[in-house]
């Protein structure tokens, strides 16, 4: 499994997770929103920081 499909994974369930607390009620949707931003913004950078240090 390359690092790109770990990534995806634990996106993917960061996501699943935060969309279960939205749906109990214990997220509002302005926090859902800026978590998924920030998470994947992150996980973006990182990513590409690192396919430039290749």
């Amino acid at each position: 499994m390359l690092d790109t499909d770990v990534l995806h994974d634990d996106l993917h369930a960061f996501d699943a997770a935060c969309q279960r607390l939205y749906d109990d009620a214990l997220l509002s949707e302005e926090t859902l929103v800026r978590l998924h931003g920030i998470v994947h913004r992150e996980a973006w950078e990182m990513e590409t920081l690192r396919h430039l240090e290749n």
